[in-house]
């Protein structure tokens, strides 16, 4: 009897034969995150800079460069291509918006 039943069990299919392989997976879904990536970067360069009055430069008494201060981040800045970045980002752009968009607050009587 035990004979009998291996005889008509079901043979397992196998994996190969019936589904996408694991590496094509994960090589199909690495190249929507590269696209969606190579996408975001494109729109960001795209970005105006914003708040520019919030950035102020710092020097010494004697008037040579130090770096700059973002009043809004309340960051210190060290390089003019890194005050560009800074001022086109999302955390400056928040800050920006929460500052200038933010509706008057009225007393209740």
């Amino acid at each position: 009897m035990l004979g009998n039943m291996e005889s008509n069990a079901v043979k397992p299919l196998d994996a190969k034969d019936t589904y996408p392989s694991t590496t094509a997976i994960i090589d199909a879904k690495g190249a929507r995150e590269v696209a969606n990536a190579v996408n975001i970067l494109k729109e960001e360069k795209n970005v105006q800079p914003i708040g520019q009055e919030f950035v102020k430069e710092l020097k010494t008494d004697e008037g040579s460069f130090v770096n700059y201060h973002c009043k809004l981040c309340d960051c210190r800045i060290t390089d003019p291509t890194a005050k560009d970045q800074h001022i086109k980002g999302r955390r400056h752009r928040l800050a920006y918006n929460k500052k200038v968009n933010t509706p008057p607050i009225y007393a209740a009587f």
